[in-house]
């Protein structure tokens, strides 16, 4: 197994993926690739408990990066793909804790990861709550400073997303900066940062760290994942480039992912859902798609950019 292919469903960075058997629970399961907890120069702990709450289909997280640094992983990966058919996809992030700088920390673990041969690298440049240390993805000329030095120079390499729905200057600078490298995947999107869940029982803040705030992702974040999947799709189209989307964000039962798919997502990674359900969502959500498009006589390739083919808008009938 070398590549992604159109359809595939995977998990979302950061969930039940850092230890090495968090990594082969996944690695038994139907997924289609592993993607690791986002992994630093160093190992980290990451921010104090509590730092997850779930309800519904709905998390808030502000968990740090908590991570076994690049080199246990320079272990692990291998371990795991020599044993189980599947590809293991390195997350790769910053750290505030040592001394080098952002773009010299992404040149050393692409050095690393490349060395043990991984097929793929997705570079977080959207981590939403280290307290104090802005997103990379804010920052056009240091994003541009960075797959200038620090990419992959033989293996393809996606990039995990920020939701720029509230800055469209922003995003048009952050597309042009990305896409002129050529990354094989836009994943859209993490986690929709300073969100706060407060338990009205007890009237206090659920998440200890960074003043209570943290990443929410979930069902509620479905409309915005899939706006912003359709805006990098478009932009992507429009260049005529082979860059794929890979849709994240709100995928909790078929009609998400199906609402993905048609939006522009080629692929999916699956987080909150995956947390609350455990591995078998994979395998129900793939039994439950190719129902739907044996039913239909489609293919996914079909369905995937549909909505922007169809040119009327659908009328809802309540």
């Amino acid at each position: 197994m070398s590549g992604i292919e159109a359809g595939y469903i995977g998990n979302a960075a950061g969930v039940l993926d850092t230890t090495k058997f968090e990594l082969e629970n996944l690695a038994r399961s139907q997924a289609n690739f592993i993607v690791t907890k986002s992994m630093t120069i160093e190992p980290r702990k990451g921010n104090p408990e509590p730092r997850l709450k779930t309800w519904g289909f709905s998390s808030t997280n502000s968990n740090g990066l908590a991570n076994l640094g690049v080199d246990a992983y320079c272990v692990i990966i291998p371990e795991i793909e020599s044993k189980y058919d599947t590809i293991v996809v390195p997350s790769i992030s910053t750290s505030d804790n040592v001394e080098l700088s952002v773009i010299d920390q992404y040149k050393l673990m692409v050095s690393k990861l490349e060395a043990i041969g991984v097929k793929r690298i997705q570079f977080n440049t959207s981590c939403p709550n280290l307290p104090g240390k802005p997103m990379i993805g804010n920052s056009p000329e240091t994003l541009d400073d960075m797959f200038k030095e620090a990419r992959p120079s033989n293996i393809p390499f996606s990039v995990k997303v920020q939701p720029y729905n509230t800055d469209p200057i922003l995003f048009k600078q952050v597309v042009e900066t990305m896409l002129k490298y050529k990354p094989a995947e836009i994943v859209a999107i993490n986690s929709i940062p300073l969100s706060m869940f407060i338990d009205t029982s007890t009237m206090r803040k659920t998440l200890r760290p960074n003043n209570g705030w943290g990443g929410y992702g979930g069902a509620g974040i479905l409309p915005i994942a899939t706006g912003e999947v359709n805006r990098w799709y478009r932009e992507i189209q429009r260049r005529e480039l082979p860059t794929k989307v890979i849709g994240c964000g709100g995928v909790y039962d078929l009609d998400s992912a199906l609402q993905h798919h048609m939006a522009g997502a080629y692929a999916l990674e699956i987080g909150t859902w995956f947390l609350q359900e455990g591995t078998g969502v994979f395998a129900q959500l793939k039994r439950a798609r190719d129902a739907w498009l044996a039913d239909r006589g489609y293919d996914i390739s079909d369905i995937i950019g549909i909505a922007e083919r169809n040119p009327e808008v659908s009328e809802i009938v309540t």
